[in-house]
């Protein structure tokens, strides 16, 4: 098993529990960080950086993804920024479960640096409800008669199912 002396973990919406670990919620901190501290030794993106970024609908390779769309940049653009400024990456991984937006990511760092790709990474973590209201988060991605909890950090490991994602938008918030 690989030891990382420094990880950068790119979401907006899941908080590493491991200590040592680095996090940035979006583009802006993304650059920030490499500006300031350089390469880490591993760095794991996240896709989907802000409500505009999740799927609608179903969820798997091939749908269109609406990057034109977006005011927000994605973890794309930040694997891009490390790509279009030839910087040293060294070893990363894409924990997104956006399928498409996982793939496109992959493809552009598989480009740039295969041997860095680091497959089977866990890195626990916990998720944090967003700023925005139950009702509007409801609204804005989950499917109908959903609810979510009121607990305000679930604890979750990093495996998590491809076929629960496609069910639903945060399904694991959802009470039964």
């Amino acid at each position: 098993m690989a030891v990382f002396s420094s990880i950068l973990y790119l979401d907006d919406v899941r908080m590493p529990t491991s200590a040592g670990v680095a996090l940035v919620r979006n583009y802006a901190e993304f650059v920030e960080y490499l500006e300031e501290k350089g390469i880490p030794d591993l760095i794991s993106f996240d896709h989907d950086l802000a409500m505009e970024h999740y799927p609608v609908g179903l969820n798997k390779a091939g749908q269109k993804v609406p990057y034109s769309t977006y005011r927000e940049e994605t973890g794309l653009h930040c694997a891009r920024f490390i790509i279009e400024n030839k910087l040293p990456l060294r070893q990363w991984a894409v924990h997104s479960l956006n399928v498409q937006g996982k793939m496109n990511i992959e493809r552009e760092l598989r480009r740039y640096h295969r041997r860095g790709e680091v497959r089977g990474l866990q890195i626990p973590f916990a998720v944090q409800q967003p700023e925005m209201g139950i009702e509007e988060m409801e609204e804005a991605v989950a499917p109908p008669r959903s609810r979510f909890s009121s607990t305000s950090l679930l604890q979750f490991e990093e495996e998590v199912t491809l076929e629960g994602w496609e069910r639903g938008l945060f399904r694991s918030f959802a009470q039964g």
